[in-house]
């Protein structure tokens, strides 16, 4: 089963350029490990969250990400690289988690499937709790 790492980001405006360089250079390693599947940089262009960056890395399986995660460390090691540090210094504040696809997104019905009490839609429609 995939694997997706998801991370949240606020950043400054001020921040924005520096983010950005940096996590097109990560995003730009992440795609050379064995088992990546694809990667994105989302930046919010409307609405009321705080969060502006989210980005997401597919893995083919836990095996596949937790070898990238050993092997980003090694990497950012190697060019003396602390996230963290870059972070603070941005004055960024983010959230990561690792995720796993629902198998629910793999149905094609009319808009919606019933999975207990909640109803799931489709992103074009709401979510609603029965």
């Amino acid at each position: 089963m995939q694997k997706v790492l998801i991370d949240t980001f606020i950043v400054p405006d001020e921040s924005k350029y520096a983010f950005l360089d940096r996590t097109l250079k990560v995003q730009s390693f992440l795609k050379t490990l064995p088992g990546f599947v694809e990667g994105f940089i989302y930046e919010k262009t409307d609405g009321e969250s705080r969060c502006n960056f989210i980005t997401t890395a597919v893995w083919e399986n836990e095996e596949a990400f937790e070898n990238a995660r050993k092997a980003t460390a090694a990497e950012f090691q190697k060019l003396g690289f602390n996230p963290k540090d870059t972070i603070t210094k941005l004055k960024i504040e983010s959230k990561r988690a690792p995720f796993t696809k629902n198998h629910l997104t793999n149905r094609n019905t009319n808009h919606e499937d019933f999975y207990g009490e909640w109803i799931i839609r489709r992103w074009d429609h709401s979510f609603s709790y029965t």
